[in-house]
């Protein structure tokens, strides 16, 4: 948690020597840990508001698409910089899988 806020106070220049690949994997990191940030803040705002642990997981996910979408966008530049075959596929795939296991961990949290 120190580093995510590290990484979001830290100030956001643009490194003309960084390369395409380290700048897209950065920003594929960077969004991750904004929509974990997000989830797990909303879980914990959520949770005093609803017993079900499946409804605040719910209700967190749906307080975070922006946070989503943005990783499902960085993960789409991610497959295109690898010349991956279908980048809206993998963006899905993968999108749908850290979904999965970040409702997991939410509902984890609450037990």
């Amino acid at each position: 948690m120190v580093l995510i806020a590290q990484l979001s106070t830290a100030p956001q220049s643009d490194p003309s020597g960084a390369s395409d690949q380290d700048r897209v994997t950065a920003a594929e990191v960077l969004d991750y840990a904004e929509w974990r940030t997000c989830t797990l803040k909303a879980t914990h705002k959520k949770a005093r508001s609803a017993p079900d642990h499946e409804k605040v997981a719910d209700m967190a996910m749906s307080a975070c698409e922006t946070k989503e979408g943005a990783y499902r966008s960085s993960l789409t530049a991610l497959a295109q910089l690898y010349k991956l075959p279908d980048p809206a596929d993998f963006a899905h795939r993968n999108g749908d899988e850290a979904r999965a296991a970040l409702r997991a961990s939410m509902i984890k949290e609450l037990k």
